[in-house]
């Protein structure tokens, strides 16, 4: 799964963005709701429900620019869902903290198959 910043701008200014996408990414392989995500992202200690994943995060790589994301699908209804969660919450996240407007990835999100004999460059994003 990959997307970029819309009109190819950056997605991720600060160490700190990188921090609060990769984080978000990791708890959203849950189903389960969080009604206090920024409190949550906030603590050093990041602790995991413990119930199964719905999609599980296998690899990630994020770039000022764009994101690629390595998902095994454990539950196909799930992924669209959770993916949904990922972006909506990184987007009002950076709205808030640049006082941005408007769209900020380029559509919604791509997914490409992919093989674990595979790596990230490989998928051409």
């Amino acid at each position: 799964m990959y997307n970029r910043g819309n009109n190819r701008k950056k997605i991720f200014y600060a160490e700190e963005d990188f921090n609060r996408f990769s984080k978000t990414a990791v708890l959203f392989q849950f189903s389960q709701s969080f009604p206090n995500l920024h409190r949550l992202l906030a603590k050093p200690d990041l602790k995991l429900p413990n119930e199964p994943k719905s999609v599980e995060l296998i690899d990630q790589e994020l770039e000022a620019h764009q994101f690629t994301l390595i998902l095994n699908q454990n539950d196909s209804e799930k992924i669209s869902k959770n993916m949904q969660r990922l972006m909506t919450s990184y987007t009002k996240y950076f709205n808030e903290k640049y006082s941005h407007e408007g769209a900020l990835f380029h559509g919604s999100y791509k997914l490409e198959p992919w093989s674990a004999h595979s790596s990230i460059s490989e998928l051409g994003v």
